[in-house]
């Protein structure tokens, strides 16, 4: 419950998900009109910026399964 900045600069979408402790997936509008794409980021400082992780889909989440 505390701010991190991130290396993104656009205006990120509301549903952003941690992916661990350091990774951030959020959407962003795509390429064609009415789509939007998942991308990551590291939090805080870093050298790395914004990474697509998938096209055409939205509001990432995080599964966790059985181990």
């Amino acid at each position: 419950m505390r701010e991190t900045p991130v290396a993104e600069t656009l205006s990120v979408d509301d549903q952003a998900a941690w992916l661990d402790d350091t990774t951030l997936a959020y959407a962003l509008p795509g390429r064609a009109k009415g789509t939007s794409d998942i991308w990551t980021v590291p939090a805080g400082p870093s050298e790395t910026g914004p990474s697509l992780l998938l096209r055409d889909a939205s509001s990432p989440s995080v599964v966790v399964g059985d181990s």
